[in-house]
């Protein structure tokens, strides 16, 4: 049952869609996201980093 062509190919989507998720690059990205959540408010960054903080500690 099941069509073995098609299969295959989302097989080898999914192992290509995953080749740089290390754990070293996952634990970068995290580090990452914490120290931009963590850090002291500066109005001169992007509005995402803003937006986290202002989530992170309501009242800023």
């Amino acid at each position: 049952m099941g069509d073995d062509a098609k299969r295959r190919a989302f097989a080898a989507a999914a192992h290509a869609s995953v080749q740089g998720r290390t754990w070293s690059a996952l634990r970068a990205e995290l580090v990452a996201h914490y120290q931009a959540v963590t850090a002291e408010p500066a109005m001169g960054h992007s509005p995402l980093v803003a937006l986290s903080l202002m989530a992170a500690k309501p009242g800023l």
